[in-house]
């Protein structure tokens, strides 16, 4: 993401995480890696798919990392 992201310069890529079953996933999804760009750097937006029912539950909660 870096490279396509700040070398490249395509800042319209938006970073993906799949199939994020709870919030604790999801806020270490990306937190843990300092390879990637943080969301906001740059413009960077950060979304999650919704495949699994504890998404819609719990959405509120996932909103506040999304």
């Amino acid at each position: 993401m870096i490279k396509v992201r700040d070398e490249m310069g395509l800042t319209n890529v938006k970073l993906m995480i799949p199939f994020c079953r709870t919030v604790e996933e999801g806020s270490w999804s990306w937190r843990d890696e300092e390879a990637w760009p943080r969301p906001g750097k740059n413009g960077l937006e950060l979304y999650m798919m919704c495949e699994v029912p504890s998404n819609v539950i719990m959405a509120d909660e996932f909103a506040e990392i999304f």
